[in-house]
């Protein structure tokens, strides 16, 4: 058992972990998701038995999924955005990239960006053959395929779309 050091819970009745990465087995990370919209990245050195956090305040508020590319860049979704994320560990540099828009089909053509319908909401993330990324868009009701060397996004329509499925009214 690993105790979690108390500076990086500071709220524990109203933080969510996320996906857990294993880097070369010397490195653990996770995501947090703070309920004030405040995310973490989260590192546990398994040599020096000890923990990192990287606050990803303000750009990141939902740091819900990643997974890792074959040069062991982390890429993380931000499911209250639409917006997903390449975090380098040996640069500590991050890159954001952004799907395009919510789709009229699933927002009514409601033009009101501060709307939480606004997002498209980028969620499950795995890494492909040739180091792609595909993710799921949870509220954008697309699969999309991320081509890191070209930085090209590609995103698939799934049919079928019912304006009042998966949306949550606030």
């Amino acid at each position: 058992e690993i105790p979690i050091p108390e500076k990086l819970v500071k709220r524990p009745s109203t933080f969510y972990f996320g996906s857990l990465l294993l880097q070369n087995d010397t490195k653990i990370w996770t995501s947090l998701m703070y309920g004030d919209g405040n995310g973490k990245l989260i590192s546990y050195d398994t040599n020096k038995m000890s923990f990192d956090a990287i606050d990803l305040s303000p750009k990141i508020s939902s740091p819900i999924r990643m997974t890792m590319d074959n040069s062991e860049k982390n890429w993380i979704t931000d499911f209250e955005s639409n917006s997903f994320f390449e975090f380098s560990p040996q640069t500590m540099k991050m890159k954001e990239y952004l799907t395009s828009p919510l789709d009229s089909r699933i927002n009514n053509n409601n033009t009101n960006t501060n709307n939480y319908n606004y997002f498209t909401a980028p969620f499950e993330i795995t890494t492909g053959s040739n180091n792609t990324i595909w993710f799921t868009e949870y509220l954008g009701n697309k699969i999309a395929q991320f081509l890191p060397e070209e930085r090209m996004l590609v995103e698939y329509w799934i049919p079928g779309t019912n304006s009042t499925f998966c949306i949550n009214e606030r």
